[in-house]
């Protein structure tokens, strides 16, 4: 019987300055109002010579680079990258960290072809999430009870309006 020490866990080399292994995972320290934008940006600089071409959260597809980036698709794209990471992926108010996975290719490669081995992406949303989500929460159900205040003012006031005086009024919204 033969003991020893284990071997070094094989290294896939994504570009010519970066290597990775099955255990390595990226860790973006963001916030809650971290944007998939952000996310990109963050790889993209870090990780020189790579670009990013997808985003996955379990087996949702939250961006894809070929559907975005067809004609008539600018607004759409532009929402989605704008979008927090903690709001698209549904994470409970007290979640510290969200896991995602990317594709990549390298930026010189004219075939664009998908990187294998690209390790997943850990998101964490920084001190005080539970307590910045409960103040957007907060913020949002006010703007929801001075829209529904708003819209009873507004019938309460149609129904004042005399048959006589509708005929004046909807002209002048006109």
């Amino acid at each position: 019987m033969v003991a020893g020490e284990p071997g070094d866990c094989e290294k896939i080399k994504l570009t010519e300055d970066l290597e990775v292994s099955l255990w390595d995972r990226w860790d973006i320290h963001g916030e809650v109002s971290t944007t998939f934008q952000n996310v990109i940006t963050h790889i993209e600089s870090t990780y020189k010579g790579l670009e990013v071409r997808d985003i996955l959260f379990g087996s949702k597809a939250i961006f894809l680079h070929a559907l975005m980036s067809a004609p008539g698709q600018e607004k759409s794209k532009k929402k989605i990258l704008d979008s927090t990471v903690h709001l698209v992926t549904d994470c409970e108010i007290d979640d510290s960290y969200i896991d995602i996975g990317v594709t990549c290719v390298r930026k010189d490669d004219e075939k664009a072809e998908i990187l294998k081995g690209v390790p997943p992406v850990r998101v964490f949303f920084g001190n005080g999430t539970a307590q910045q989500m409960k103040a957007e929460a907060d913020s949002i159900t006010q703007i929801k009870q001075n829209v529904d205040d708003f819209i009873t003012l507004i019938l309460a006031k149609i129904k004042q309006i005399k048959p006589n005086d509708y005929e004046a009024f909807k002209f002048r919204i006109a």
